[in-house]
């Protein structure tokens, strides 16, 4: 979905398949926080979130759960804070 112009923040309750390897939302009009959904998917291997409007903090899953195994994690281009 990477450019689609999607806006407005992630919904809380959206869940990505459980088989995903890789989510690409980069270069939308997408707000708000990161969803705790995208922390509990352990086959993530990729995910871009970048050139969107997010703020907050990332979610500490994001930097210390030993099950999420990422091989790339770009949040470039928002307004986002370490945990």
């Amino acid at each position: 979905l990477q450019g689609t112009n999607l806006s407005g923040s992630v919904p809380g309750g959206w869940r990505p398949p459980a088989a995903a390897q890789a989510i690409n939302l980069s270069g939308n009009r997408l707000s708000g926080t990161i969803p705790p959904a995208l922390t509990r998917l352990s086959g993530l291997q990729i995910l871009d979130l970048s050139g969107n409007l997010l703020m907050g903090r990332l979610p500490p899953a994001m930097l210390c759960n030993t099950s999420l195994e990422f091989v790339g994690l770009n949040v470039v281009g928002n307004s986002l804070s370490g945990a």
